[in-house]
């Protein structure tokens, strides 16, 4: 067997009313920003349950509400602005994964100074962040148990993951429950988010067996309650087998070179949700592995988790199930004449997610996943 190193630093509170279980934690600071978007202040439910239970373990806290969908390297800049002009010793990140990226990214810049853009590969982040509380109210992204805070340069329309292996919230809090005020076809896009991470992991030729275990927990949970989900919005049971598969996702994710792909779309275009990026690429992008046998053993371990027949086609299934076969990427601006730069831009900015791929994808092929996924 392979020898391999799994670090898991975040405590978990998993279960429905683990939110009120949080003035009872031990909490990193006194002062805390709250991370979050204007459609959480908006619903409010969450939030007014958040403060009041910071107040109960005594910490103080302020609100940034600044946090778009696909959320920008200004808005993470924003948020250590505030941290550090409030004086805050840790945040929290409520909502979806952009809220917790958001509160992730600030909490890097207010440790490390400059702008998200001076950071990368050539620049990694010297200092820990900031910790980080996550309260996830959407099921998908596996933020509140990632280091990673993917986060767009709008200047240069660039989106990529960066942060340290150190980076994960120290305190994920996923009530089951905060995801009913998430619209089912914004539940639908983040729960296949999590599908996709849970499947790309199985067959990242450098996956672990502990990841490996994770994944295939997460597809055999997120094939069974996400069309429970979305056929009936209230089931409770459904949505927490939902969000218990988007934490295994997280916990073991190893992502390949279709989360590059779809990050040079979003970027470039940021309305176009993530996950339905995602679920526009995903048949081309794994018949392209499976024409070329290049994980044979990976597809047919799948095929048993998600029990609907061979891979991809039970994807197939699952997806047109879930109402979610026919996504338009026309509909979001982007254009057949865009997509050979997009490829390219996808491996500039990501060439390590195409390191994980179970076979070399070269420049042509990348280009033909996206025409064949063009509608």
């Amino acid at each position: 067997m392979i020898g391999f190193t799994h670090y898991l630093p975040t405590k978990l509170l998993f279960g429905e009313g683990q939110l009120r279980r949080l003035g009872r934690q031990a909490l990193p600071g006194k002062r805390a920003l709250v991370v979050t978007s204007p459609g959480q202040v908006k619903r409010g439910e969450a939030l007014a349950e958040t403060l009041a239970q910071l107040e109960k373990a005594g910490v103080s806290a302020s609100v940034f509400d600044g946090v778009s969908p696909n959320p920008t390297a200004a808005q993470a800049a924003q948020a250590a602005e505030q941290c550090r002009a409030e004086g805050c010793g840790f945040l929290v990140g409520l909502g979806g994964g952009s809220s917790i990226d958001t509160a992730k990214a600030a909490g890097l810049l207010r440790a490390n100074g400059g702008q998200w853009r001076d950071y990368g590969d050539r620049k990694p982040f010297s200092q820990p962040g900031l910790p980080v509380v996550a309260i996830p109210t959407a099921a998908g992204s596996g933020a509140e148990v990632s280091p990673w805070a993917v986060i767009t340069d709008e200047e240069s329309g660039l989106k990529a993951g960066l942060g340290r292996l150190d980076g994960a919230p120290v305190l994920a809090v996923v009530d089951p429950s905060l995801t009913r005020s998430m619209p089912l076809r914004q539940t639908a896009y983040q729960g296949f988010d999590a599908l996709f991470h849970a499947i790309e992991t199985v067959i990242n030729k450098n996956s672990d067996p502990m990841s490996e275990m994770y994944a295939l927990k997460a597809v055999e949970l997120l094939a069974q309650g996400l069309p429970a989900v979305l056929e009936e919005g209230s089931d409770l049971e459904a949505r927490a087998q939902v969000s218990l598969g988007a934490v295994l996702a997280g916990m073991g994710m190893r992502s390949c070179s279709a989360h590059a792909l779809e990050h040079a779309l979003s970027g470039r275009h940021p309305s176009l949700p993530h996950g339905a990026g995602l679920l526009a690429l995903a048949l081309p992008y794994y018949q392209h592995f499976a024409d070329r046998h290049a994980c044979d053993g990976a597809f047919a371990k799948l095929d048993t988790a998600l029990n609907r027949g061979h891979f991809p086609k039970a994807l197939s299934r699952l997806m047109d199930q879930c109402g979610m076969g026919e996504i338009r990427l026309s509909e979001y601006g982007v254009t057949p004449e865009e997509l050979p730069a997009l490829a390219a831009e996808a491996k500039e900015t990501a060439p390590y997610l195409f390191f994980n791929d179970p076979a070399p994808l070269t420049d042509e092929e990348a280009v033909a996943i996206l025409r064949a996924a063009y509608r």
